[in-house]
């Protein structure tokens, strides 16, 4: 094990394995047809697939959950993507968004007329991705050079480690904490070897080689010629790290990609 003890690895087995959410799932849904999906508010909050069949250990729930209510504090508003089957499966702890919409994959045609999105569920490498491309499809077919940011919430998303390599330095201790979270568990590994993209963070550590890994999933602007001539930034807790694309020109808009630790209903919280 590269850096964690074995008393930190107790810690973890401990916390993972005592962790009990009480949730019923929520009552039969109706789901909003895309050319239905009309909000006037600047800032959504997109919640892509929180469900047991896909987060088994509910890594993801907690921070879901906070985002979901700072969002409602905060007069955002809300869409949760869920797929057809299995619905007893989706772990929502408040079945009231402004919107429920059909994706059995993440991918989404409803327009995105907010200029500030926020994204919690997963997976990061997969559904989520997709999310993240139909964000920037959206904004790009809108045609508005207008400043936009995107925003993940690094505890309200839940991963596998795919987007991992294997000379990653930290891709041991990776293994080493999905082996504990699924130690002599008799279901399939694939539901209980998971984790919040903040316990990601916590098991890389370095910060250098924290922001390398999330680059690895950056949200597809240079798929589309839209933004081509935009400056884009890369944020992490309200910390400008790199300029990732420079403008066209001094006033050229900018495209925030930002990344926070967690929030909660009073606001973010920047540790």
């Amino acid at each position: 094990m590269q850096g964690l003890s074995i008393f930190s690895f107790f810690i973890i087995w401990f916390l993972s394995s005592t962790q009990v959410f009480a949730y019923a799932p929520c009552p039969q849904v109706s789901f909003t047809e895309p050319q239905d999906v009309k909000y006037s508010s600047d800032k959504l909050l997109i919640v892509t697939h929180p469900s047991t069949l896909w987060d088994g250990r509910y890594s993801s729930k907690m921070g879901m959950d906070e985002a979901v209510k700072f969002a409602k504090s905060n007069q955002m508003t809300v869409i949760y993507l869920q797929g057809q089957d299995e619905r007893d499966t989706y772990f929502f702890s408040d079945c009231n968004p402004d919107f429920w919409v059909s994706s059995g994959g993440g991918e989404f045609s409803f327009d995105i007329t907010a200029n500030h999105v926020y994204a919690v569920g997963g997976h990061w490498e997969l559904c989520e991705r997709n999310t993240q491309e139909d964000v920037m499809k959206s904004w790009s077919e809108r045609g508005e050079k207008v400043n936009l940011t995107y925003t993940h919430i690094l505890d309200g998303l839940y991963a596998y480690g795919g987007m991992t390599k294997y000379a990653d330095p930290y891709r041991e201790d990776l293994e080493d904490f999905l082996n504990i979270v699924s130690y002599r568990n008799p279901r399939d590994r694939w539901f209980i070897e998971k984790l919040s993209m903040l316990e990601l963070m916590g098991i890389i550590k370095d910060k250098d080689l924290q922001i390398e890994h999330l680059k690895r999933n950056l949200p597809p602007y240079q798929s589309f010629g839209f933004f081509q001539d935009y400056k884009v930034v890369m944020v992490y807790n309200n910390e400008e790290l790199e300029v990732l694309q420079q403008g066209a020109s001094e006033t050229s808009p900018v495209l925030t990609l930002e990344y926070v630790n967690t929030v909660y209903e009073d606001g973010l919280i920047i540790p």
